[in-house]
């Protein structure tokens, strides 16, 4: 006899929160320009860093050769990672397939236990996400 499952829970459409006191919204548009604001910055802060930093501006061309090379041969990218890199890498796999870049994300616990069959002599390529 089959256990009954709850239902699933429906999604609710997004709808912005209502506020008496923001009946025209802008609060709502004063809280997304701060989040733009801090974006912006974010990108300003790693284009300075990519002009002047030789450790970043090197990490960053290694990165880019190294993609580029495992393309090249017709490897793909593997990227490994744990816990909030994890998070992470997962995002960057997801990028790099949205350009059109072979990648996959492996979990480093797991590739003890049969993920390594996902690497091939071509797909040599990893980028450890250790810290972010």
């Amino acid at each position: 006899m089959p256990m009954d499952r709850p239902m699933k829970r429906q999604r609710e459409a997004f709808t912005l929160p209502t506020n008496e006191h923001d009946l025209d919204g802008a609060d709502t548009i004063l809280h997304a320009s701060n989040v733009l604001a801090v974006q912006a910055a974010a990108l300003s802060h790693i284009t300075r860093l990519y002009q002047t930093d030789p450790v970043a501006r090197e990490g960053l061309l290694t990165t880019v050769s190294t993609i580029v090379e495992s393309q090249s041969a017709g490897g793909k990218v593997v990227v490994c990672g744990v816990g909030k890199s994890g998070l992470v890498g997962h995002k960057f796999v997801a990028t790099m397939k949205s350009l059109g870049i072979g990648a996959s994300f492996m979990h480093a616990s797991e590739a003890t236990h049969g993920d390594l069959g996902d690497i091939r002599e071509v797909s040599t390529t990893r980028i450890l996400l250790e810290s972010v």
